[in-house]
C-alpha cells in the first residue's frame, strides 16, 4: 500500500509541476526532466516495484526492478513527446489537430 500511496502523491505533484509550466516555452531541462519522473516514470516504477513485491522478490530485486521501471518510464515519456511533435499522423496515428487539441487543454 506504501508504493501505490508514494506513487499516487508523487504523480500528483507532477500533475501540479505540468500545469504551472503548461505554457513555459523556456521550461530547462532539469525541470522538464523532473516532470516526467514525478508522473510516467513514477507510474512504471511502481508497476515494476509491485509486481517484485507480489512475487516475493528480495530487496534488491524489488530496488532493481523500480530502477528499471523509473528508467523505462521516462525513455516512454521521452519518445512519446517526440513522437507528440515529429511523427506523421500515420506513425503516431494522431492528426496535427488531435495533438494541439490535447496539448492546448489540461491534462486529465
Amino acid at each position: 500500500m506504501e508504493v501505490l500511496a508514494n506513487a499516487t502523491n508523487a504523480i500528483a505533484e507532477g500533475e501540479v509541476l505540468q500545469l504551472m509550466n503548461a505554457h513555459n516555452c523556456a521550461i530547462g531541462e532539469a525541470a522538464y526532466l523532473e516532470v516526467i519522473r514525478r508522473k510516467t516514470a513514477k507510474l512504471f516504477e511502481a508497476a515494476a516495484q509491485l509486481g517484485a513485491i507480489l512475487g516475493g522478490a528480495s530487496a534488491g530485486v524489488e530496488a532493481g526492478l523500480a530502477r528499471y521501471g523509473m528508467h523505462l518510464g521516462t525513455a516512454f515519456q521521452l519518445i512519446d513527446d517526440v513522437l507528440d511533435y515529429r511523427a506523421t499522423p500515420g506513425i503516431r496515428g494522431r492528426t496535427w489537430a488531435t495533438i494541439s487539441r490535447r496539448a492546448s487543454r489540461p491534462s486529465r
